[in-house]
């Protein structure tokens, strides 16, 4: 449509193609007002740049054109997005004449626009509820997993049989193995979402590379093949990088090295490919001399969740994770990755990256725990536990107990509080779960360094959230540190051995040693696995005896409590309850019990109204558990 318009922008001309763009006859257009014509915001658009022609045109200066996308009224009450463009004209000898505009229907376009807009919001929308459940999921799992592990670690270091301790071993063993697959999906996960930090600190190559041979070689010898480690030489000084990162890409590329090699060796090479004064490139190279890869397998082969062959995964085991992460990581570091192979010849995985040097003097990348037996390191000190599950409590005193320190047991924020307001001085530091009823980890540890003043006390929150945002928000409200769950325990001894000074030893924290399990009298209860519980806790009555002790005393009245809390609307207590006793039934191998609960959990959070139908089953599960044990209690 092509229009033109005087200085105050009323028409002086309208194209007839404007009856088929607005609806109007030209002429009806004609007699129109720039706010009969468009839409509030595009009118607005379109005057103020007639104000800007005006007020130019008196102080005698060059007039400008115009362009821009505005919605124009049609006769149907419908509106047309329309892209415009308008020139002043001017006469030979320089004196106004008229505005000529061109105006085009763009209404497609912008609908395309608004296809793709809404696209982009949905896959934006489903990558962070993805990230949600990843870290629900992280949640669910590891607080089982604290138990396992933990429990696992605490009975390595009692008097076991050979058969038990082989036992133990093997949960451990499944457990660490479950561990690394989840934390594979999580890097993954915070990769993708963006959320993943590098964290460059000064490290020494030769001293990273030295770790990873000692991890590796073991593996490598216990298959029969050598490994071999080539650092650039002469040595390099200290390098400024992400030595962590490094070390997990390496570990990942010589562990899969180690898994697809039969015979043969297995060789590190690092060199330097190009270098400056301030820094430089490193090529790492591993070769192996196992059952190679096809060349129509190379393309995929760092794509997630896939492996070079659909068998591998049956024979080897993995997700087929570990290389697109490293991918990931190389590329977030700056660097390029790569693979050459051929069948039944070995393979060549590669990458570069670039580093600066530096002579800050370097951290210990990684704690190793020191080899042989340990003596207790934590003889004399007195810690605060607060966490509101009693299995956890019950399993984090166990192993400070080993470690020769007291426990003092809080189930909520508001219990530990009211603890050091009496006492400020009665313990060297605070093991804090952040999700808690009553009071939470957060608001607990914010009431500790603001209304209580123990600002040097060290507070440890102890937390099965894994994001980096979960960590970071534990840190903003006066955490020292942050313990992950599940509860490594040379993980968390060293960590409270860093930051606190034990007290002399007294009788209250003298280290015993628990007397030797006898599984053939572990107990069989209606409504229990037996045979699972007893493989989850290494054939150790007492421990389960005491667990199912516990489990009765806190969750017997757990559907009157929880009948009470949905009276007085209180969903979300209610929720927290069934999801605190469905994590307890499962670890005692109660599946139909914790299968109650989570029928329950899932209608309270769906909104359901009518739940007594699933509180009566939950209701009777727990009777029945109840009745079964009571001559085991």
């Amino acid at each position: 449509v092509i229009v033109t318009l005087d200085i105050n922008g009323r028409y002086t001309y309208v194209s007839p193609s404007v009856e088929k763009l607005r609806g109007y006859p030209a002429e009806e257009v004609m007699r129109q007002s720039l706010e009969e014509a468009l839409t509030p915001p595009s009118c607005k658009t379109v005057q103020a740049y007639f104000q800007s022609l005006r007020e130019r045109q008196a102080a005698g200066l060059p007039l400008e054109s115009f362009r821009a996308e505005i919605e124009q009224r049609h006769q149907s009450g419908a509106t047309i997005w329309t892209e415009i463009m308008i020139s002043p004209l001017v006469s030979a000898d320089g004196r106004f004449v008229e505005v000529l505009g061109v105006a085009r229907d763009i209404s497609e376009r912008k609908r395309y626009e608004h296809e793709l807009r809404q696209a982009y919001d949905a896959a934006e929308a489903a990558n962070a509820a993805k990230s949600e459940f990843l870290a629900h999921m992280s949640h669910e799992i590891r607080t089982p997993m604290n138990a396992v592990l933990g429990l696992a670690q605490v009975l390595e270091r009692e008097p076991l049989s050979g058969k038990q301790r082989e036992m133990v071993e093997r949960i451990r063993s499944a457990g660490q193995s479950l561990l690394a697959i989840l934390n594979d999906v999580l890097d993954l996960s915070k990769i993708e979402a963006g959320q993943l930090r590098l964290e460059p600190r000064p490290f020494e190559l030769a001293a990273l590379l030295a770790n990873v041979d000692s991890l590796m070689g073991q593996a490598a010898r216990s298959k029969g093949l050598s490994l071999r480690l080539q650092g650039p030489q002469p040595a390099l000084a200290t390098l400024l990088g992400d030595g962590l990162r490094l070390e997990q890409i390496l570990l990942n590329l010589l562990g899969n090295a180690v898994k697809f090699t039969e015979q043969g060796a297995i060789e590190l090479r690092v060199r330097v490919t190009e270098q400056e004064k301030t820094s430089l490139w490193l090529r790492f190279e591993v070769i192996d001399s196992g059952m190679g890869i096809a060349p129509e397998a190379l393309e995929r082969l760092f794509s997630p969740f896939t492996q070079a062959d659909a068998g591998i995964g049956r024979r080897f085991g993995g997700t087929g994770l570990g290389l697109s992460i490293c991918k990931r990581l190389v590329e977030l570091m700056g660097g390029e990755i790569g693979a050459e192979s051929q069948p039944g010849q070995g393979s060549n995985f590669w990458f570069e990256l670039p580093f600066e040097r530096t002579a800050l003097s370097c951290e210990p990348s990684v704690r190793r725990p020191p080899p042989g037996p340990i003596a207790p390191r934590l003889v004399g000190a007195r810690i605060l536990v607060v966490d509101d599950s009693a299995m956890n409590r019950d399993l984090v005193e166990r192993a400070l107990r080993l470690e020769g320190a007291s426990a003092t047991l809080a189930a909520d924020g508001q219990q530990a509080v009211q603890l050091l307001r009496s006492t400020p001085a009665a313990f060297d530091a605070v093991l804090m779960d952040i999700q808690m009823p009553v009071l939470d980890g957060l608001s607990a540890t914010r009431l500790i360094r603001g209304e209580l003043g123990l600002r040097e006390l060290p507070v440890i929150a102890f937390t099965a959230g894994v994001r980096e945002e979960q960590q970071a928000a534990a840190r903003a409200a006066g955490a020292d540190e942050v313990l992950p769950k599940p509860m490594d325990l040379e993980q968390m001894v060293t960590l409270l051995s860093d930051w606190i000074q034990p007290r002399p030893a007294g009788p209250a924290s003298e280290v015993r040693s628990a007397p030797a399990a006898d599984p053939t009298d572990f107990p069989v209860i209606a409504g229990l696995d037996s045979e699972r519980a007893a493989q989850r806790l290494g054939g150790d009555r007492q421990i389960f005896l005491d667990l199912l002790a516990m489990f009765v005393a806190e969750h017997r009245d757990a559907v009157p409590q929880v009948r009470g809390e949905l009276e007085r609307g209180e969903r979300e207590a209610a929720a927290r309850r069934m999801h605190t006793l469905r994590g307890s039934a499962g670890f005692l191998c109660a599946t139909g019990l914790m299968q109650s609960a989570a029928a329950v959990e899932e209608a309270i959070d769906r909104g359901q109204e009518e739940l007594e139908p699933v509180l009566l089953a939950l209701e009777r599960a727990i009777i029945g558990l109840v009745e079964a044990s009571a001559p085991w209690r």
